[in-house]
């Protein structure tokens, strides 16, 4: 298969210093060359005027993948993955970065090439005031459930479960279940990092060994419960591509995507957000209330105007109003409910809560780290107000901060707003529209690869405008 072989040699000279640097990267050639492609199709959805319309693929495989938005891939592997360009930055916006305003001559465009993607999914704009115009993935390696959140990599690695969020990575690893808001240049992130960069804050937290039991390489192999819980639902997904199916009726300004799996009983209210790829098993939904890419959310309650950000995952949990449940963390309770989480609190990215006995945090409450019992929370939690109180350098448990805590709060009430908001949360049928609302009509095309010879797994050329 040249053209396959050609792609994945181009791969790792591009990135080939980086391998060195982390044993679990020497059977990555071996690893990719094993991959096999679960569906011979993917999915190009089109809300236009909505949504920017334009697609283009050339010399590239995009199996089981869900595309929307104005995307261009070059020489790319795209497996299982989502790249979502419904917040694209149009012609005529004006981009804004403290006093500074750059206004855009054209609509913004998702760029990615000669990289591979794994189960990754990719969204939001570019925050590069050098590129605003397109938001360039670039001899980038993304494995299993990371994400890309409006940020620009180059000549980077991404490892498993980790996150890259409104940054520029260039030249770097991000290692497993990592977490990262802040532009990274020839650095390595070490497994379990969550690392927030402000202009008036930083914030620092390491995961201890404890994350082994739930995430880690072992014998160049990816374990742990998170892993197996993951692997454990793959199956829901196997075909989830190979059809275009019929639109779901639910509540009024709601969109349920029909690239999920909903199963058991699942009840939605007004303006909630399902995404492609989430999992839900006998849930509730209340009004306002979203579930993004590659959430899985089961016997659970979402109160209403929850965040469940991207790769989060619910279970046997029950969410007071306006809880935020950052990326890939991992919330379950033995029995049902048995977790419940109070009104207005964060529940930051990557974090752990695992409870045998019933948990309740108290409303308004930002946690991190691993919760396996009350006792935890001394060390991984404080109220917002007093969080807010922090001025300097201030450390509790594996946490570091340093600057401004009432800054650093404000900017996550800030931003739970913006997505409530650009989710549709608010919308009243007139005004408010968000994305529950602009996908609803939304149709699919259905894009299928050669499925024999050597190009097996390769897309044809590709030209949707």
């Amino acid at each position: 298969m040249k053209k396959y072989i050609n792609l994945k040699k181009a791969i790792f000279k591009n990135i080939g210093y980086l391998l060195d640097k982390r044993e679990v990267l020497h059977s990555l050639e071996e690893y990719v060359s094993k991959i096999k492609f679960i569906s011979d199709y993917a999915v190009y959805g089109v809300a236009f005027p909505e949504i920017n319309l334009g697609f283009q693929a050339k010399n590239s495989c995009l199996s089981g993948s869900y595309f929307l938005g104005k995307i261009e891939v070059l020489n790319s592997i795209i497996i299982n993955s989502d790249l979502r360009g419904d917040e694209l930055k149009r012609a005529g916006d004006v981009y804004q970065k403290g006093e500074l305003e750059v206004p855009l001559c054209q609509d913004e465009k998702l760029l990615v090439q000669d990289s591979l993607f794994v189960d990754t999914l990719v969204h939001n704009c570019s925050h590069d005031l050098e590129n605003l115009e397109v938001l360039l993935i670039k001899n980038t390696i993304s494995l299993n459930w990371a994400n890309i959140h409006g940020t620009s990599t180059r000549f980077s690695l991404i490892l498993p479960l980790a996150t890259v969020d409104l940054s520029i990575v260039s030249r770097s690893v991000v290692g497993e279940f990592s977490y990262v808001q802040g532009d990274l240049q020839g650095e390595i992130v070490e497994p379990g990092t969550i690392l927030i960069k402000g202009a008036e804050f930083l914030f620092k937290y390491r995961h201890g060994d404890n994350l082994k039991h739930y995430v880690c390489f072992a014998e160049n192999s990816l374990k742990g419960e998170i892993i197996d819980f993951l692997e454990g639902k793959r199956e829901a997904f196997k075909n989830v591509f190979n059809t275009i199916p019929e639109e779901k009726s639910i509540a009024q300004g709601s969109f349920a995507s029909p690239y999920a799996v909903y199963k058991g009983k699942v009840e939605v209210g007004e303006n909630v957000l399902i995404s492609q790829k989430a999992y839900l098993e006998d849930v509730f939904l209340g009004k306002g209330a979203n579930a993004q890419e590659n959430c899985y959310i089961i016997n659970s309650y979402l109160f209403g105007y929850n965040v469940s950000a991207h790769g989060s995952k619910i279970i046997n949990t029950f969410l007071e109003e306006n809880v935020f449940v950052g990326f890939n963390s991992y919330l379950k309770a033995k029995d049902k409910y048995g977790l419940k989480i109070g009104k207005g609190s964060v529940v930051m990215p990557h974090t752990i809560i695992d409870v045998d006995k019933e948990l309740e945090i108290p409303a308004g409450t930002v946690v991190w780290g691993i919760i396996r019992g009350k006792s935890d929370l001394t060390e991984n939690s404080l109220s917002l107000e007093e969080f807010k109180k922090i001025k300097g350098k201030y450390s509790l448990g594996n946490l570091e901060f340093e600057g401004d805590g009432e800054r650093f709060i404000s900017a996550f009430a800030h931003r739970i707003e913006h997505i409530l908001e650009a989710n549709g949360a608010f919308f009243d049928g007139k005004k408010g529209r968000g994305h529950a609302q602009n996908t609803q009509k939304t149709s699919f095309h259905l894009l299928s690869s050669y499925t024999k010879g050597d190009y097996k797994g390769i897309m044809s050329d590709i030209n949707l405008s």
